[in-house]
């Protein structure tokens, strides 16, 4: 959680990060399939899913 919005990180710790945002729409399912790709190369995928009613509910 970031700031109690839904997050997921994979891969090792590293000075390299994808960040995968998604709406309403998206899915989890696509940062895993970028994180399978890419942690092999030592980059950390960040899936961060800000939304709206969450947003919203902060208020």
């Amino acid at each position: 959680m970031i700031d109690k919005i839904p997050a997921i990180l994979w891969g090792s710790p590293s000075s390299q990060l994808y960040i995968y945002i998604h709406g309403q729409h998206g899915c989890k399912e696509g940062a895993e399939f970028l994180a399978n790709l890419v942690t092999c190369h030592k980059w950390q995928v960040l899936r961060y899913y800000p939304c709206f009613e969450i947003l919203h509910s902060r208020n």
